[in-house]
């Protein structure tokens, strides 16, 4: 089987080591993207390419929605075999948050252009008969938690909370998906099982390195002058753990 994925950032670095091919190619350019599937001639392919700085899509809308939204409509223009992209819970607004995480079944409602880009290619996904989403949430690895104890004492919000997942154990999942993606739904949610603040995230890991969590201070309100997040999101797992998935947290992560 002939699995590629666009992008070789946190999750397309993961795939690749694990056997995945890169597509490798300028998304927003459509012929160099149709020359590659031409090469290719993928049985599979998972985008995982994206632009993922919040402020920076908000100063720069254009490669936004062509990075986030329009590089599917190149692959798909040129493609119909299985087709998954990764998308996030940005795309909810974090204003009216359901108990277990929103599920795939509650309406998008974006506050910021990452969040819209990301609407944009799932609903491009979705014109696509075998087109499919997965959605995570704040995904991590060992760089990503080194990085976030540099510097200590620091401030961390203690208001923002997202379902915490290591990179690994969202590709578990992901390659699951893969192996049965003709009897996965067209939107999944893949992420870790407990919703928790950034500052509990921090706070956990010095727990589990043995050092003072009180070198954290929680921030407990909405930092003003910043582009407009959603609070609290998180995604709930029930359909996928119905499906069968492996579920993990992301205590489980600091294992790795």
């Amino acid at each position: 089987m002939r699995k590629f994925v666009i992008g070789n950032g946190m999750v397309g670095s993961v795939l690749m080591r694990r056997g995945y091919s890169g597509l490798d190619c300028d998304v927003t350019n459509e012929p160099a993207v149709k020359e590659s599937l031409r090469i290719a001639d993928p049985d599979i392919v998972i985008y995982a390419a994206g632009f993922t700085n919040i402020d920076d899509c908000e100063k720069d809308v254009h490669k936004a929605i062509a990075v986030n939204a329009g590089g599917v409509s190149n692959i798909l223009n040129h493609y119909r075999g299985p087709f998954i992209y990764i998308s996030s819970d940005h795309i909810f607004n974090g204003q009216h948050f359901f108990g277990e995480g929103y599920a795939e079944f509650h309406n998008p409602r974006p506050v910021n252009i990452y969040g819209r880009s990301k609407q944009a290619g799932e609903i491009m996904t979705g014109s696509s008969r075998l087109g499919k989403v997965v959605r995570t949430s704040k995904l991590f690895n060992q760089a990503y938690l080194e990085k976030s104890i540099e510097n200590l004492p620091k401030e961390v919000t203690n208001v923002m909370k997202r379902s915490f997942l290591h990179v690994e154990h969202f590709c578990d999942g992901l390659e699951y998906f893969v192996e049965h993606f003709h009897d996965m739904p067209g939107v999944l949610n893949i992420s870790g099982s407990q919703i928790i603040s950034h500052y509990k995230l921090l706070t956990a890991y010095l727990r589990f390195l043995g050092m003072d969590e009180n070198l954290v201070t929680p921030i407990n309100k909405k930092q003003a002058g910043y582009t407009p997040r959603p609070i609290q999101t998180g995604l709930s797992m029930y359909k996928a753990v119905r499906l069968g998935l492996p579920v993990y947290s992301y205590l489980d992560g600091f294992e790795l």
